[in-house]
């Protein structure tokens, strides 16, 4: 059972005081003298009486949010309790027989409608029913549904989309629905189709080797299909020749993906970047006209230029930034000429990043003003501009972090600490927009060794904004979803990519086998009409820990 822990304190907890009414009554925080096995919960419940749920406050919440629930005959054993909104469990923390002190559950509704807010645009309601069945014990129950409905608040959380583990962490990898799938347990980056904004592709970084059957395996390419909410296996390993896959990118014009590769089996002449036209269907897989466009000694990060088309690689050996045209290869390739190779021309250094072995990833900001390279192993972001006559990047500098300074601090510029840095993602900030700023992007990226998600704004301040949650095993790290800050906690993510259509994050964490996601816990999906597109894993049925709750007062009589 995953455990709940909710940040609130003794000021919050008085406030909730002025909600109780007569018959529930609470101490302080501090009062902790009270034996709770003598404090007088009320009538147990009585099988042959309805059960009825008179009223609850307040009337509308998100997830987290304290709610009381007021009736009869509710009993004074919560495990005997079931309570729901929008067919949600409540997880309930104290219990008399005429009153309910619980929290609202994540997704709390089961009901959607368009309404209009204050400044008249359509926006999204969320409401659930109420509903109670109580037990005792031995299979007599009473059930009740309050009056009126609950308006479902959605909150920004930390949510699980796929994946799970079983104890002893065999569960494999399985494709299937998202219920269903299993697995992500490999460094990965992510990239959503331009021309399907329902399909992400993941590119594993597997080491080759040989299965014990004796076939050979490497890095392949999976796809998480939002429309149809499955998880399957897109290109096999064997298209890449077994190789390990570091990054994609999508040509220009959305119909070729680009797939980074790092091998050095042939040294400068191993396949490096692989051109996959999209097959007859419209998307990519092993139906795909798939070709070595550039041979190179060890890629990582790859990224396109969003007006002139150029694209960019890394090269992991020399820390150099690498370019190539599209258009030269396809004129090569009709004119039987291209070998791919840099000693002919098919690709150029743009510079070098002061030393060596970097391994870096590619963030082409969506103007084309400028790209963010994320070295991993020296802690960095470094920023290299754009220069719009050459049509090439010019020389970086440091734009968040320190050369080899690994740590975490949230501050400016190289004032800040980071911890093995991974891919990241542009996101459109609304205030930049009101403000008419010219960059509207924050650039949020995963922050591995520091198990959590940061943000870079255009000013240069990093900031946690998910993970490194409240702890009760001493770690940092671990599998915990809901609040981004109080409970959130992640292990090593890699990985990292924007769904506008959702206005979601996801990022992959292999350490605990699973896809998770920083954003709002409700999303209608217009493929699906489904409510909110992950497979409700928020640990919502779980006890909330270091919370204090007051003790129960005797009811008065």
């Amino acid at each position: 059972m995953k455990l709940k822990r909710l940040p609130f304190f003794c000021k919050s907890m008085l406030a909730a005081l002025c909600l109780l009414g007569a018959g529930m009554t609470f101490t302080s925080c501090d009062d902790d003298s009270e034996d709770l096995t003598q404090i007088d919960r009320g009538a147990p419940f009585d099988p042959s009486q309805p059960v009825y749920i008179t009223s609850f406050t307040p009337s509308s919440g998100g997830y987290q949010d304290r709610i009381i629930i007021y009736g009869s005959n509710f009993g004074n054993v919560k495990e005997n309790v079931n309570l729901s909104i929008g067919g949600k469990p409540v997880v309930i923390a104290t219990i008399r027989d005429n009153a309910i002190y619980g929290y609202v559950p994540s997704t709390a509704y089961d009901n959607v409608e368009t309404d209009t807010d204050a400044e008249g645009k359509e926006v999204n309601k969320f409401t659930g029913e109420m509903h109670i069945v109580v037990s005792d014990g031995y299979g007599n129950t009473q059930e009740a549904t309050a009056p009126g409905v609950f308006t479902y608040t959605p909150k920004k959380v930390v949510g699980t989309l796929c994946g799970s583990t079983n104890d002893y962490e065999t569960q494999g990898e399985v494709f299937g629905s998202f219920e269903e799938a299993r697995g992500f347990a490999y460094e990965t980056t992510m990239e959503f189709d331009p021309e399907d904004p329902d399909m992400l592709y993941m590119p594993y970084d597997m080491i080759p080797g040989w299965m014990p059957n004796g076939g050979a395996w490497g890095g392949y390419i999976v796809k998480i299909d939002f429309k149809n909410q499955r998880v399957e296996r897109a290109i096999s390993a064997s298209k890449f020749g077994n190789r390990r896959l570091n990054d994609i990118t999508f040509t220009k014009d959305g119909q070729y993906m680009v797939a980074s590769v790092c091998a050095w089996d042939q040294q400068e002449r191993t396949p490096s970047i692989y051109m996959i036209k999209r097959d007859a269907k419209g998307g990519f897989s092993d139906n795909s006209d798939i070709q070595i466009a550039c041979r190179f000694n060890c890629s990582n990060g790859i990224c396109t230029h969003p007006v002139n088309g150029e694209i960019y690689f890394f090269g992991y050996p020399n820390a150099n930034l690498l370019r190539f045209d599209p258009e030269d290869y396809f004129a090569g390739v009709e004119a039987g000429t291209w070998t791919g190779l840099q000693a002919d021309g098919a690709y150029e250094e743009v510079f070098r990043v002061f030393d060596v072995n970097y391994t870096s990833w590619l963030a082409m900001h969506p103007s084309g003003n400028y790209m963010y390279i994320t070295c991993d192993n020296v802690h960095t972001i470094y920023r290299s501009d754009y220069d719009w006559d050459a049509k090439t990047f010019t020389t970086p500098y440091v734009a968040a972090g320190t050369l080899g300074g690994y740590g975490y601090k949230d501050a400016v510029g190289n004032e800040a600490r980071l911890a093995n840095p991974h891919q990241g993602c542009w996101v459109p900030n609304q205030q930049y927009i009101d403000e008419g700023r010219a960059d509207i992007y924050d650039y949020y990226f995963a922050d591995s060794g520091n198990y959590c998600i940061r943000k870079l704004t255009p000013d240069g301040v990093v900031s946690t904004v998910a993970g490194r949650g409240q702890s009760t095993d001493g770690n940092l790290w671990g599998m915990e979803d809901g609040d981004p800050r109080a409970d959130a906690r992640f292990r090593d993510i890699h990985g990292m990519a924007y769904d506008a259509k959702r206005d979601r994050i996801y990022t992959c964490d292999p350490c605990n086998y699973r896809i998770r996601y920083y954003g709002l816990d409700s999303v209608v999906d217009e493929n699906t009409g489904d409510d909110n597109g992950d497979n409700g894993d928020n640990g919502d049925n779980a006890e909330p820990q270091g919370a204090k709750f007051p003790p129960l007062k005797p009811a008065a009589h």
